[in-house]
């Protein structure tokens, strides 16, 4: 399994385009900034072209994320995203 952190692409439009939540995420990140999905497209080509024994792994690709925050309540960090209305589901 890939897990990608906050990563510069459409689907984070609403961060990227609101400068005040955009430098919001990335002090959150120890790298100081998004991911690009570039980076996470050579980590998923770096995993097909071992054809490693790796199962049952998560890799993280998160900027230090995780090792900065560790598990906690992703209602905390949403950082103001809408979140589905579970009544309405």
């Amino acid at each position: 399994t890939i897990a990608a952190g906050a990563i510069d692409t459409d689907m984070n439009q609403a961060i990227l385009n609101d400068p005040a939540r955009k430098k919001t995420v990335e002090a959150s990140i120890p790298l100081g900034r998004m991911g690009k999905a570039e980076e996470v497209a050579h980590a998923i080509i770096q995993l097909i072209n071992t054809g490693s024994y790796i199962t049952g792994a998560t890799i993280k690709i998160d900027g230090g994320w995780l090792l900065k925050h560790g598990f906690v309540n992703p209602e905390k960090y949403s950082f103001g995203i809408d979140k589905p209305n579970k009544s309405a589901q």
